[in-house]
């Protein structure tokens, strides 16, 4: 867990209990495999990937407050990958030389496919990302 943890989990509990419906990415779901199989002490390891694989099948089987996202379609990826190299070229940040990934890549094609199928309604990406929350903020259906 990092610093952040009780303000992330207290911002969860608000948007459930506001009835906000949270979608979970398929880019969130492998990051955060990436992220535990890092982790250092083999058993803690085991013991974190345990508690994430019942939190993504809880989310698939309706028993989370979030759900996952469907996978985008071939074309669809066939399209980002033709992106991809030219985005790889914007900043990420003002202090890294990191481009965009082909996971926020991902987190923005399906904003604005649910800004489209939601319309009407305030649809966001909540991340602490800051960047990318930014290129996020910028998506509009026009």
């Amino acid at each position: 867990m990092n610093e952040l943890h009780q303000e992330v989990s207290a911002k969860v509990r608000e948007h459930v209990s506001e009835g906000n419906t949270l979608l979970l990415p398929l880019t969130t779901i492998l990051e955060t495999g990436n992220h535990i199989s890092q982790q250092g002490d083999g058993n803690q390891r085991r013991q974190i990937a345990q508690k994430f694989c019942e939190a993504v099948k809880a989310s698939i089987e309706e028993r989370a407050p979030w759900r996952p996202l469907n996978l985008p379609d071939i074309d669809v990826i066939k399209g980002l990958l033709q992106d991809f190299p030219d985005k790889v070229l914007l900043g990420k940040t003002a202090k890294k030389s990191e481009g965009t990934s082909f996971g926020d890549l991902l987190i923005m094609h399906d904003l604005k496919r649910m800004k489209q199928k939601y319309k009407g309604q305030d649809v966001k990406v909540w991340t602490l990302d800051k960047q990318l929350e930014s290129y996020c903020e910028a998506i509009s259906l026009s």
